[in-house]
């Protein structure tokens, strides 16, 4: 190897290393409580199988970097994501106002109720990502790629107007009508705003079904849920009996005083209340629980797959 050649690597292994501790101390700051990071540098970095929530990255250099996760509640006003891998994260209630997302992956991400006031997504890959809730006025989408249609219901579009999902999209009127007729199968619907506080769905078909700001209190409910999204629902008083939630997920949920009896194999709860529910829960693997409230009032910070109380007595052996 020549002199060139081997100061050229030396460099880039020098570089990658300075990205990874900028990471990692972004990472601790994050852990230890801190929430504003506006203005920083993290390009190129990466982030597997983040969860980063109630950030300030406003005006943040994230240029190609990898983020595979959950970013909820975070300002990322003026950010820049220029070609940023971002397949399959989830940026729910998320502030991407005059972002720069151009030739970023975005293949199924999901952007329900995030603001992209003028975000640029020209030539980015839309493949099937969620707007849903989204408001995508004045955004730049010059030659975006769409293998597969994004998946797009009660969103504003850059020059204003509301699309509405005809296929996916149901009101509570549609979908009471058709369960009344005897229908079950509801397969990837999409509910948006919807109120069916009180309601009785029995034996309901809600597979890769997408549920966002949707009251479902004092419902009664059962059937076949697996993969299926609730984002910022209202599950107050509601009676989950015998459904089948593989691989949910339930993000920002209220399930107080709720009734669960399910099969939760690989259910994902993030920022969720559950104080006075009832859980009677069953899988085959175990299910993920992130910065929930517990039955008795008590704030489980961080990551679990029990949705228990830590025991202080085996902290102090640790």
């Amino acid at each position: 190897m020549d002199e060139e050649k081997f100061l050229e690597q030396y460099e880039n292994v020098k570089r990658n290393f300075s990205r990874r501790q900028i990471k990692e101390k972004f990472l601790e700051q994050y852990e230890n409580g801190k929430r504003d990071f506006s203005g920083i540098d993290l390009r190129k970095c990466y982030f597997y199988d983040a969860l980063l929530m109630d950030l300030n990255l406003s005006g943040a250099n994230l240029e190609n970097a990898l983020i595979e996760g959950h970013i909820g509640n975070t300002n990322l006003s003026g950010a820049n994501l220029k070609k940023a891998s971002l397949r399959h994260t989830y940026f729910i209630g998320t502030n991407l106002s005059y972002a720069n997302l151009s030739g970023a992956n975005l293949i199924c991400a999901d952007f329900t109720n995030s603001d992209l006031t003028g975000a640029n997504l020209s030539g980015a890959n839309l493949d099937e990502t969620k707007f849903i809730g989204s408001n995508l006025r004045n955004a730049n989408l010059t030659d975006i790629k769409i293998p597969r249609d994004p998946i797009v219901h009660y969103s504003t579009r850059p020059d204003g107007k509301l699309i509405v999902n005809s296929s996916r999209g149901l009101d509570a009127k549609k979908l009471l009508s058709r369960y009344a007729a005897g229908e079950r199968n509801f397969e990837k619907v999409i509910l948006h705003g919807v109120d069916l506080s009180g309601a009785e769905l029995r034996d309901v078909n809600l597979f890769c079904a997408h549920l966002s700001n949707c009251n479902l209190s004092n419902a009664t409910l059962s059937g076949d849920w697996d993969a299926a999204k609730f984002i910022n629902c209202d599950f107050r008083g509601a009676r989950l009996r015998f459904c089948e939630l593989n691989s949910a997920s339930f993000i920002y949920v209220d399930m107080r005083e709720a009734t669960i009896c399910a099969d939760t194999t690989c259910t994902n709860f993030i920022e969720v209340n559950f104080q006075g529910a009832e859980l009677r829960c069953s899988g085959e693997s175990d299910s993920f629980f992130h910065n929930v409230t517990l039955k008795d009032g008590f704030f489980l910070q961080g990551s679990s797959n029990y949705p228990v109380r830590p025991n202080k007595n085996i902290e102090k052996l640790l």
